[in-house]
């Protein structure tokens, strides 16, 4: 992974990394893929792939800090790609995102949640962190090409 690891998917972003025959593998491996194909999107190719290959070059310093750009507030970079990750990756993976799915705990016992609302709330603050990123980035960056993401849950 790039910005993101292991550690970030706990609590509300929280992913299960079953070590049963390598799965714990193939979830890691496909968090990254999400993780290079946001990034790509998010910088266009050019940049992305600098950017990946020295995400800790001092250039890229300020995309880790809070944002406001114009009335859009982005927490940092770490903090917008983990919530659309976590995102796309529930949307493909739903049964493997805890051992018993998205459940909502209630004492001793547990009922399947329905984080549709919630979903949306944590996309759109992505959405607006994403285009924060993307203008500071317009303005910083010669080579940036990114793809504006829409304010739309599919």
């Amino acid at each position: 992974m790039i910005v993101l690891n292991r550690s970030d998917f706990r609590g509300r972003f929280s992913i299960t990394f079953p070590k049963l025959n390598g799965a714990d593998d193939v979830v890691e491996n496909q968090i990254d893929s999400i993780e290079k194909e946001e990034l790509t999107k998010l910088f266009g190719l050019t940049l992305a792939t600098s950017f990946i290959s020295n995400p800790l070059n001092a250039i890229y310093t300020p995309l880790y800090t809070p944002l406001l750009e114009n009335r859009l507030y982005s927490e940092g970079l770490k903090e917008v790609l983990l919530s659309l990750v976590y995102l796309i990756y529930q949307k493909s993976n739903y049964s493997m995102s805890t051992e018993n799915g998205r459940v909502l705990k209630s004492s001793s016992t547990s009922s399947v949640l329905n984080p549709y609302v919630a979903d949306i709330e944590m996309y759109t603050r992505a959405v607006d962190g994403w285009r924060a990123i993307q203008i500071y980035s317009s303005r910083t960056y010669d080579d940036y090409q990114g793809i504006t993401k829409k304010y739309q849950f599919c």
